[in-house]
């Protein structure tokens, strides 16, 4: 009686953990399929579907940072930045080495205004070794809120040495360069969108108002005339200022 007991209490404990390990299988399965599902809404620009569809592979697997990860993307995509924080937030307490976490919960604390976290997470980013031209670059954003503007264009400039191509720190540099009345280097930085983005309606408008400063009215108006046609009202406005 008591080996049969024995037996009935093995087979017990067998079939528990096989029902654990199969509810574990499925738990990863169904994570993995709902996490697919996100990137997938998210590289087709649907990100309030791919929120559901992550937050529903969190339910499944709430330890697996990178779903956190992408799910704060897509919040950061619809400008939800409080929520997109919370979620680079727990990336890092579950991963305190995923280095992108830190650049992405800087941007979104920058555009929530809070400048001084955001300018902690980009160090420990760059500190980290995320040295990337678009963090120096959101650096460099940070260093113009806070009126740092010498840090501010040096970031830029910083930027700019990793990857040429980053025309965002060109245009954005030559907004901080303007501000402190830098106009040619300024004019320079606008030149070279142009140069790469011929059809950029905003950096002719941008370049059109350092012309006035320079003195140079006819190109001023030109770069105007260019930029109302593409949709820039403020171009407009200016254009119609100078002719009347």
């Amino acid at each position: 009686m008591r080996r049969r007991t024995v037996v009935i209490s093995l087979a017990l404990t067998v079939l528990v953990c096989t029902a654990v390990v199969a509810g574990a299988q499925s738990a990863y399965y169904w994570a993995e399929y709902w996490l697919d599902m996100g990137l997938e809404a998210s590289t087709a620009g649907d990100y309030e579907q791919a929120i559901g569809y992550f937050t529903k592979s969190i339910e499944m697997d709430p330890t697996y940072a990178y779903t956190y990860e992408n799910r704060g993307l897509a919040y950061s995509n619809l400008g939800r930045y409080v929520e997109a924080v919370a979620d680079y937030t727990k990336v890092i307490e579950l991963d305190p080495g995923y280095v992108i976490a830190y650049n992405n919960r800087g941007w979104a604390y920058n555009e929530l205004g809070r400048y001084s976290d955001a300018l902690a997470d980009l160090n420990t980013a760059i500190e980290l070794g995320l040295y990337l031209g678009p963090v120096f670059s959101t650096r460099g954003t940070v260093y113009k809120n806070l009126g740092r503007y010498d840090e501010a264009i040096a970031d830029y400039t910083k930027a700019i040495e990793i990857e040429s191509g980053l025309l965002d720190a060109y245009k954005n540099r030559g907004g901080v360069y303007a501000m402190l009345g830098r106009y040619h280097e300024a004019l320079s930085d606008y030149t070279k969108v142009i140069d790469e983005v011929p059809g950029f309606a905003p950096a002719y408008y941008r370049r059109g108002l350092i012309y006035i400063e320079l003195g140079e009215m006819e190109k001023a108006k030109a770069d105007f005339a260019y930029a109302c046609e593409r949709g820039e009202e403020e171009a407009c406005d200016a254009l119609d200022a100078l002719e009347e």
